[in-house]
């Protein structure tokens, strides 16, 4: 080993964030567009086995890659502050001990509880239980990777986290679209199909592990034999550590949990309560969706109308989840990276008490927010179905069953989009529980809407989408109510919301009236998809040219943007700012 033969290179504080936020942004673009290939391959009710196991797996995620490493990294920084190497070294032993029994014991756990969770959501057959028992052994591998992790966060490095992250996610997309172009060549079901995408994500997080602790062996923590002389602070014991650490690490996990919350509602009500609408209306559900119910006719794998029905939940629940969904997490997974970035000088502003400085990084960070998610929401309301037919174009059915719940997650966008950096923001402020509060209040919301509207048969999937639109609008109004109340800064309405609300109207309704026009005159000579495409592309000019019109952008909002200096220089030069 080399760990105690490499001078410690530590990276500064914007070096290490720049680092993190652009692997982060690398990995959730990765993560959010790896679902559109696989649905197109997979088809909806393969989509529904694979977002049951999905689904369980994000809060084992969070606790294990977002909350653990936390507990590590403070404590090791604190230690290293003090000059105190060795216990540095101790903290990570004993997370290396503790963290490995935590994922043996929660892949144990996992494996035995797949079954009866099945039961929990009302699924009526076992086909989503192998993606179940596939996922599982991804919660040693995360436990590993998020020892590792800590640790080097805590020594200024953050490139090994980073690194990790990026080979996590790509051997996610490359293995698991590669093992399921195998075995659907090999002839087995949508069952099988889903778990071999979910056991590429498992080999994702082996290969992630796998690399952090080799970076470890061969590469060290630079720590050198001469810090561990020199070092003069009496050292704890490894129980006094383990104490320590799990005295952190007990609320970072239970605020991980919470920010996963809104996502096991669904995982947990939708199946069970649209499984409640077929048994009740079953012929209704027909009538709803014809031609999917035309295609379980067909399938012959379906021996009986009683299977056929039984599988109609886990096909609903793939469209929304599965295919709708993916396409509404892409905008907050790209604003909560501009929220990242924005959080150290809202951080440094407010622990300086500069209201000047408070007002101008909140209201850009809510303007550059905004006109992200505002055209990208009502663009998408605008084009719902155009947008599934593009995106999922070998599956038609499932495109036409999911646009209804996507023209609605449309208007969720808007708001769900500019939640995600308020959150940090709120951090910034030190308020880390107010996210976390308002998040558990809005998933309670999600919960009723969802047990009232998705059994209903005219809603179904439209009534999960109707309670992430309420979950999100509830969080957004509460959390720029108490951004003021903190701050004490109340942001320009008209510069930071009305100004972008109507260069994103404009954009929506350009989409439409495109789309609804070039449709009507050359729709014989040119296909849908290339129509929507022409569209969306003419919707961005009006788009473009309303900003510059309104004289919506700042240079003081560009410089919020990562590498904002160079963009700045270059809208400069063009008189856009």
């Amino acid at each position: 080993m080399k760990t105690t033969k490499t001078k410690n290179k530590k990276q500064s504080f914007l070096e290490g964030a720049m680092t993190l936020m652009i692997a982060m942004a690398l990995v959730k673009i990765l993560g959010a567009v790896f679902k559109i290939p696989l649905g197109n391959m997979i088809g909806a009710s393969g989509m529904g086995y694979f977002q049951t196991a999905y689904d369980l797996y994000l809060p084992v995620y969070a606790v294990a890659l977002s909350g653990l490493p936390i507990a590590v990294c403070r404590m090791v920084a604190s230690y290293m502050a003090q000059g105190n190497t060795r216990d540095s070294r101790t903290v990570l032993k004993v997370a290396q001990r503790t963290f490995l029994i935590m994922g043996i014991v929660g892949t144990i756990l996992l494996l035995l509880l797949s079954y009866p969770y099945l039961r929990v959501i009302g699924a009526k057959n076992n086909d989503a239980l192998l993606s179940l028992l596939v996922i599982a052994p991804a919660m040693l591998f995360c436990c590993i990777m998020s020892t590792y992790r800590g640790y080097y966060e805590g020594l200024c490095n953050m490139t090994p986290t980073a690194v990790s992250q990026v080979i996590e996610s790509l051997g996610k997309v490359i293995i698991g679209i590669a093992l399921v172009f195998v075995v659907k060549k090999m002839g087995f079901d949508e069952s099988v199909q889903a778990a071999a995408a979910i056991f590429g994500i498992m080999l994702g997080t082996m290969f992630g592990a796998l690399y952090l602790k080799l970076r470890y062996v061969k590469g060290g923590d630079g720590i050198t034999n001469q810090m561990l002389l020199d070092c003069e602070v009496k050292p704890q014991s490894q129980r006094q550590i383990l104490k320590a650490l799990l005295v952190i690490a007990v609320p970072v996990v239970i605020g991980s949990l919470a920010s996963q919350i809104a996502g096991l509602v669904d995982a947990v009500t939708v199946q069970k309560r649209l499984n409640d609408m077929v048994s009740a209306n079953p012929q209704t559900v027909e009538t709803l969706f014809p031609e999917m119910w035309q295609s379980f006719l067909n399938d012959t794998s379906l021996t009986t109308i009683q299977a056929k029905y039984d599988s109609i939940p886990n096909y609903l629940y793939g469209c929304y989840k599965g295919m709708a969904f993916s396409i509404f997490s892409l905008i907050p997974t790209v604003t909560s990276v501009l929220g990242v970035s924005a959080l150290p000088a809202m951080t440094t502003s407010y622990s300086k008490n500069e209201k000047d400085g408070i007002k101008k990084t909140y209201e850009s960070v809510l303007k550059i927010t905004a006109l992200v998610s505002i055209p990208a929401g009502l663009g998408i309301v605008a084009l719902a179905g155009p947008i599934m037919n593009l995106l999922y174009p070998l599956r038609p059915i499932d495109a036409a069953v999911a646009t209804d719940a996507l023209r609605i997650l449309g208007f969720a966008v808007v708001f769900g989009g500019i939640t995600m950096p308020m959150t940090s923001l709120l951090q910034a402020v030190g308020k880390e529980r107010v996210p976390v509060i308002n998040m558990v209040i809005g998933a309670c919301i999600k919960i009723v809407v969802n047990y009232v509207l998705v059994r209903i048969p005219m809603f179904n999937i439209s009534g999960a989408a109707i309670g992430t639109f309420a979950c999100y609008a509830y969080i957004f109004i509460s959390e720029i109510i108490l951004l003021c109340k903190y701050t004490k800064v109340i942001p320009n309405i008209m510069t930071t919301f009305i100004k972008p609300l109507i260069a994103g109207a404009l954009c929506g309704f350009a989409a439409w009236s495109g789309f609804g026009l070039m449709t009507r005159f050359v729709g014989d000579a040119l296909s849908s998809r290339v129509i929507t495409v022409i569209s969306i592309a003419f919707a961005a000019i009006i788009y473009f040219v309303a900003i510059v019109l309104l004289k919506v952008l700042t240079k003081n909002d560009v410089l919020m943007l990562p590498k904002g200096e160079k963009i700045a220089k270059v809208l400069e030069k063009y008189k856009i700012i």
